[in-house]
């Protein structure tokens, strides 16, 4: 198959690029082909046609986001999400318009709602963790993961709406062309991502945050601090995702989806954002105090949704537990 694949240099880009080693692959580097421009999006699929020919397929995981976190949605809404929208549109322009059969994109979480309906399901909480044992399992109460079909529910979380909108637009514009031109637009909707190889980053707007705290928690102990300062209270809930998971998805979808409806690709592994401190903590030998920052926003309050699509009709599930991938994550970052 012959592919064109943007954002191939950032963080899932790479990790997508390395399963496609038995294809043919252009991926344009940001520099000089600044997708925001129409003229630099058309050149990169011209030089797609020259070097290999017409691509099969795109794989659209360029984003002006990058490795920013909810300081930068925060920080720059606007900008966000109007490099999105260009970027989307005239990408999926170009794809229809050089004939190119499937165009797969990436959503994200902070798309849905900012509370959908949820019922009863287990959740690991902070109390469950003790500084002793990283990874004590725990379980209790409220909620069901959330399924694609309440992702036009409500608007989202007022810190990420720019962001979220901006994905469902990108949505927006694959079923309208799905409709109009038969491209078959593939929407994937994808939880945090985490793992070896993040954007770790001392500037205050950037900064998931796992690599985000990893860094201050390392810091800490090589410069013997006894405090950390994280944002918020702690209580909000996330379900991370690790990257190969998340890489090893894209690839099923690419082969075996052809439909105008998103899917969601997470796991359903939920911890708070205070135990999964304490386990970044333990990890990296930081015993010192953790201060919340309540001044500064929790984001939305919680990210549970169901991967019962991606189960069924992808054939995917992740494979690597939260624990094992949080490990992995600190060792690398311990190596470099």
């Amino acid at each position: 198959m012959k592919i064109l694949i943007t954002g191939a240099s950032g963080f899932l880009g790479r990790a997508v690029v390395a399963r496609l080693q038995e294809h043919e692959v252009y991926a344009p580097p940001s520099k000089p082909f600044d997708l925001r421009r129409e003229e630099a999006v058309l050149a990169a699929f011209a030089n797609m046609k020259a070097d290999f020919g017409v691509a099969d397929a795109v794989i659209h995981l360029a984003c002006p986001y990058g490795g920013g976190g909810i300081a930068y949605a925060d920080a720059h809404p606007f900008s966000l999400a109007s490099d999105m929208v260009k970027m989307d549109a005239l990408m999926i322009q170009a794809a229809v318009r050089y004939g190119v059969k499937t165009f797969l994109g990436v959503g994200s979480v902070c798309a849905y709602p900012e509370e959908p309906r949820q019922i009863k399901h287990s959740v690991r909480r902070s109390s469950d963790v003790t500084m002793e044992g990283a990874f004590v399992t725990s379980l209790d109460y409220d909620d069901v993961p959330v399924p694609e079909a309440r992702l036009f529910e409500g608007h989202p979380e007022p810190i990420n709406s720019s962001y979220g909108l901006a994905k469902r637009m990108q949505l927006t514009l694959l079923q309208a062309a799905r409709k109009e031109h038969g491209l078959n637009g593939i929407h994937l909707i994808l939880a945090n991502l985490y793992g070896p190889g993040d954007k770790f980053s001392t500037g205050t707007l950037v900064g998931h945050v796992i690599p985000a705290t990893i860094m201050k928690c390392v810091d800490a102990v090589k410069e013997e601090k006894d405090e950390i300062v994280c944002w918020g209270d702690g209580t909000p809930t996330r379900a991370f995702l690790y990257i190969d998971d998340a890489a090893d998805a894209i690839v099923k979808a690419l082969n075996r989806y052809d439909s105008p409806e998103p899917v969601n690709i997470c796991s359903e592994e939920e911890i708070s954002i205070k135990a999964l401190v304490t386990d970044i903590a333990v990890l990296t030998r930081f015993r010192g105090h953790v201060t919340w920052d309540t001044s500064k926003p929790n984001g939305q309050m919680r990210r549970l949704f169901s991967n019962a699509k991606a189960k069924r009709l992808l054939d995917w599930q992740p494979r690597v537990p939260y624990a094992v991938g949080l490990e992995r994550t600190v060792e690398w970052y311990a190596d470099q």
